[in-house]
Parts: C-alpha cells; sequence; structure tokens
C-alpha cells in the first residue's frame, strides 16, 4: 500500500495562524532570494526531477517557477504554496505564479514530489491558481466533520480527503484525491493530466468545486 502523505501544512490548515505566518515568512524569503540576497532556502527543480515531473505530465505542466524548499508546515507537514511571482520573475520570465514545494529537501521521495507537483498542476489548469488549496482544505475539513460524527479523533480515518473510489470520470475526484491516484500512478487519470493542453482544464475545474473525502474501510475504497 502506497504510503499515504498527510502532506501540504498549508493547505491543510490555511485558517491555522501558524501556517499563516509559515507562509508569509516562505514568501518573504523567497523574494529575497530572488531579489539578490540569497537565503539558500530554495532551489529548482534538478534535471532528473523535471525529467521525472516529465514522464508524469507530459508537457502539461509548466516547470518554470517550481521550486523546492527546506522549509516545513505545522506538525513537519509538507505542503505547496502558490503565489503571485516576484515583478522579477514576472517580468523577465513572464511568469504569473511561482510554486514552493516545500518538503524540508531538494530531494524529495518521487512520490511526495509527484503529489505535490499534482497541486502545481491544478493551480495551472483552473481559473483560480487557488482553488485546489480551498478544495483540500473543504475536504479536509469534511472529513474532519465525518470521522467526529462517528466518534473517531483522527482526521484521516475512516473518512480520509485522500481516499477515493477506483474508475469514476477525472471531475468527480476532489483536489487529494487525484493526487493521491497521480501519485499511484493510476492511468486514466495520469493518461487525462498528460493530455490536457496547457490552460484551464474543465474537468479540473469541476473536480475542484466539490469537497470529497472517502471511508477507507469500506469495500473498494483506495488510499
Amino acid at each position: 500500500m502506497a504510503q499515504e502523505f498527510d502532506d501540504d501544512g498549508i493547505v491543510c490548515g490555511l485558517g491555522d495562524p501558524e501556517n499563516q505566518d509559515q507562509a508569509a515568512t516562505i514568501q518573504d524569503s523567497f523574494t529575497e532570494d530572488v531579489t539578490g540576497t540569497s537565503t539558500g532556502h530554495f532551489a529548482p527543480l534538478t534535471p532528473a526531477q523535471q525529467a521525472t515531473a516529465l514522464s508524469v505530465f507530459g508537457r502539461s505542466l509548466d516547470l518554470r517557477g517550481i521550486y523546492l524548499s527546506d522549509f516545513l508546515g505545522v506538525q513537519n507537514r509538507a505542503f505547496t504554496l502558490a503565489f503571485a511571482a516576484p515583478a522579477v520573475l514576472s517580468l523577465e520570465l513572464g511568469l504569473p505564479s511561482v510554486y514552493i514545494i516545500n518538503c524540508g529537501s531538494f530531494n524529495p521521495p518521487t512520490p511526495l514530489l509527484i503529489h505535490e507537483l499534482t497541486h502545481v498542476w491544478q493551480s495551472q489548469h483552473h481559473v483560480s491558481p487557488f482553488q485546489y488549496i480551498q478544495n483540500s482544505l473543504a475536504s479536509q475539513a469534511q472529513a474532519v466533520a465525518f470521522n467526529l460524527a462517528v466518534g473517531s479523533s483522527d482526521p484521516l480515518s475512516p473518512f480520509s480527503p485522500y481516499a477515493y473510489i477506483p474508475g469514476k470520470a477525472f471531475s468527480e475526484y476532489a483536489a487529494e484525491q487525484i493526487a493521491q491516484q497521480v501519485e499511484k500512478g493510476v492511468a486514466p487519470i495520469v493518461a487525462h493530466i498528460a493530455n490536457v493542453p496547457f490552460g484551464q482544464d474543465p474537468d479540473n475545474e469541476t473536480g475542484l468545486a466539490t469537497a470529497r473525502c472517502e471511508n477507507k474501510t469500506v469495500a473498494g475504497v483506495q488510499f
């Protein structure tokens, strides 16, 4: 069974003041880095990491503006942060957004890298580059509520935003369900992602409009 990453520190709890403070710190540090005062916290994807990304996402993912950092979210959780590109990048490279994959390392495990890059893909293929964050938050809040309703204080069990029922249409999955399937190499989902032209994807927009989670104890549910 693939590891279920309790990732997306900021995505998992953007309303948490600790996460908001961390997001602001990272953004300020990145701006310093690209304007000449190197902080040493950020690195672009290596050629090998770019090759890995291309093998999964094809040309549907714009690799420019994607950076790894050695930051982590609260409870040492990884997360992907999106924000408007600093002027030096926006003007020189024509990049509207920057994506920081914060996983505490410049060499994260491949499954974790693919999972986080899927969130970048979701951002790049939606009219709102931050909708994947809102959908992930809503899906995780839904899971927490469902778990509490059945007497569980575990935010990921039995209901989890990462759990999914295989075989549905792409548009019937939420942010974490898609990222989990891409991480695990579920062929129809990966094929959709790799073959979507760059720009808005109606199926991605439909999927990210609804919070979803599944009960991991139900037959047929994967996670």
